[in-house]
């Protein structure tokens, strides 16, 4: 999905029954519901994020895997204060995860739906400290970098994630995805032509 190299609807028709498959084998297990909660993410279910989020809590309270999934839920229904704090929270948990550049490149997210283009810049070239071609990172990068007026960084991000990974730029910029709230979408948009994006 990163590269998008299979369609979303394909991917996650695959991936949710092997989620809820784990959660009958491990009801138990935090690891299930996160999982549930991603592929509920990527059908627009905000509510069903929320509910999976909350089960790997519940069953886990130290799990930082579950605390991102929260973050998720929180930040792209409209709450990245929160959302914030809470994805923090994961990292804390567990600095070293795999997933980390996934999470830092959330947090730049959630700076740039609050307004705080710089901070997300910040996220966003911590992220990239880690994966330097982590495509999600760098189409945050040019978009933050085109709101904060930073025109040159963002028109060379922007090229870099386009060259790197056309595909996945094409499908989470052609189209508004069902997770993301329309403003949101528009607010991306707004930053990317002003790094230089045509579309």
């Amino acid at each position: 999905m990163l590269y998008q190299f299979t369609r979303l609807a394909d991917a996650f028709g695959e991936a949710t029954p092997i989620a809820h498959r784990a959660i009958s084998l491990d009801p138990r297990g935090a690891a299930g519901y996160i999982s549930v909660g991603f592929t509920r993410q990527f059908q627009g279910d905000y509510e069903g994020m929320f509910v999976a989020a909350r089960q790997a809590i519940a069953i886990s309270p130290n799990s930082a895997g579950a605390h991102h999934a929260l973050g998720r839920a929180l930040l792209f229904s409209g709450r990245p204060q929160e959302a914030l704090e809470t994805i923090r929270k994961a990292i804390r948990l567990d600095p070293h995860n795999a997933l980390r550049t996934l999470w830092l490149s959330h947090i730049a997210v959630a700076h740039y739906f609050l307004r705080e283009y710089e901070a997300a810049v910040e996220a966003a070239r911590e992220a990239l400290r880690a994966y330097p071609d982590h495509p999600w990172a760098l189409r945050w990068l040019a978009a933050a970098l085109g709101q904060a007026g930073r025109l040159d960084e963002a028109h060379q991000a922007l090229r870099r994630v386009i060259g790197l990974a056309p595909n996945s730029f094409d499908m989470f910029v052609s189209q508004r995805g069902p997770w993301v709230r329309p403003e949101d979408y528009e607010h991306m948009l707004e930053g990317l032509r002003k790094a230089g994006w045509e579309g």
